[in-house]
């Protein structure tokens, strides 16, 4: 079993990495629901089947970019899986998700 949380400087890069990539992803999901709605329509949360991209989108770009660093194997080699570092990166866009629908209504 490895360490419960990764090292703090990596936990925060994980973090910003993944609440930068969800906001930019929800901002495209909000702008091509207006845009497919047109502009007098109710679109605050976005198209179902654009919203339901976003957290795939998000683990799949943030993966890609931790592999480019390097970041992978570093986790890897304190014990970390691939599985464990998408479930973080799934388990913190369902809680961005879970804030967006608390604080839109």
């Amino acid at each position: 079993m490895g360490p419960l949380l990764p090292p703090p400087p990596i936990r925060r890069s994980f973090v910003l990495r993944v609440s930068v990539v969800w906001a930019f992803a929800r901002i495209i999901t909000l702008v091509g629901a207006s845009l497919e709605s047109g502009a007098g329509q109710d679109s605050s949360l976005g198209v179902l089947p654009l919203a339901l991209l976003v957290d795939p989108v998000v683990v799949l770009v943030v993966m890609l970019d931790m592999r480019r660093r390097a970041e992978l194997m570093f986790l890897a080699n304190l014990g970390w899986s691939l599985r464990q570092i998408a479930s973080s990166a799934v388990g913190a866009c369902l809680l961005m998700e879970a804030l967006l629908r608390v604080v839109v209504g």
